[in-house]
């Protein structure tokens, strides 16, 4: 009697995976060896693939473009007219100074950002402004953050406040746990305390990193110092 066949979680991965890769738009990083390599690698491990399953849904839906461009942050996310596809943009310049491990950080930064706004816009919940009331239901964590951060925004800002303290308070913990998997998968290591500092790079403004300023000066000092050596280190050795 022939037996049944059983799924496994490998294959369920599997079957969500080869969508989400379908839609991943990473060919300008190619111009630089380094950033393409890191990008690569965080896709082809599924590194960054598992790490945003971890939010609400059977599966990442973001469709992402990656770009190199000359920017004034490491990194920039945008939602473009309600398009699904997500443009992520790494400052060429960066790319250059930055080392292996800064740069996953950054990508998988950007990377969670680009999955929260195709959320919303899978809600029609964005612009934000006035649209973010449809989110209250399917994503009330991002609606709370909204309202809780909101007011504070400058007039005609973009809503990057309350995502930064969003991704703060819930997600530097999966950042660190993708860092641990880069390494593992590269054959290199660092410190606990090192992959902790590398979480809070991009979230200097945010409320929680003020916070653990005030509570930890010097540890928080500490964390500054490595960032900045990681994002101006010479690039890949």
């Amino acid at each position: 009697m022939q037996q049944p066949i059983l799924f496994s979680g490998n294959f369920m991965e599997e079957l969500e995976f080869i969508p989400w890769n379908e839609f991943i738009y990473y060919g300008e990083l190619t111009n630089n060896p380094c950033t393409n390599a890191v990008f690569s690698n965080l896709k082809n491990t599924r590194t960054m693939f598992r790490i945003l399953k971890q939010f609400k849904g059977s599966r990442p839906i973001a469709h992402m473009e990656w770009k190199l461009e000359n920017i004034s942050a490491n990194g920039s996310t945008a939602a473009y007219a309600n398009n699904e596809l997500i443009q992520i943009r790494i400052n060429s310049s960066y790319a250059n100074t930055a080392t292996p491990i800064s740069m996953a950080r950054t990508m998988l930064h950007e990377a969670i950002h680009a999955e929260v706004l195709l959320k919303l816009i899978s809600v029609n919940a964005w612009p934000p402004n006035p649209n973010m009331i449809n989110a209250q239901t399917e994503f009330p964590g991002l609606w709370d953050y909204w309202v809780r951060y909101k007011n504070s925004l400058p007039s005609g800002a973009d809503i990057g406040t309350a995502l930064h303290n969003h991704l703060a308070d819930w997600y530097r913990a999966r950042i660190k746990a993708g860092l641990i998997e880069f390494d593992v998968s590269t054959g290199n290591s660092h410190l606990d305390w090192q992959y902790e500092a590398l979480t809070w790079g991009g979230l200097d403004g945010s409320a929680a990193w003020t916070n653990f300023q005030s509570l930890n000066p010097t540890l928080s000092a500490q964390y500054y110092t490595y960032i900045q050596q990681q994002q101006n280190a010479g690039g890949c050795p």
